[in-house]
């Protein structure tokens, strides 16, 4: 009986030790999303109407650059989404990676003119 007694008094004063021997695994961290996703490079007007993105500039060096944007332009369509405001553009630059290749539709003027834009990785990244 003194043995069951002792083995039970050891069972009794491990059972915290080992309870804390591992420690719980610390929470997995949250995926990072920084910026707006795949960088473009356009510099659009905050001021929208929602009739499309109209671009006061692209950054030099940018997809946008590279694709022929200029200010003025007003993007409608990226990678087959119609983008008639900053909320819109946003959302498909988030659904790309850097290196695809997505179709713009823009206005310049009075012509509708399509493009094939590389997205890269944002500058700093």
């Amino acid at each position: 009986m003194r043995i069951t007694l002792s083995v039970l008094v050891l069972l009794a004063a491990a059972a915290p030790l080992a309870a804390q021997a591992t420690p719980p695994a610390p929470p997995a961290a949250a995926p990072v999303q920084t910026g707006y996703g795949s960088w473009f490079g356009s510099i659009p007007d905050t001021d929208q109407d929602g009739q499309g993105i109209v671009l006061t500039g692209v950054s030099s060096g940018s997809p946008a650059e590279k694709a022929g944007l200029k200010a003025n332009d007003i993007i409608v369509m990226m990678a087959g989404k119609e983008t008639p405001g900053l909320a819109e553009m946003v959302a498909v630059l988030r659904t790309h990676k850097p290196g695809e290749t997505i179709e713009v539709v823009y206005w310049r003027g009075e012509e509708k003119k399509t493009v094939k834009v590389t997205l890269a990785l944002r500058p700093g990244a």
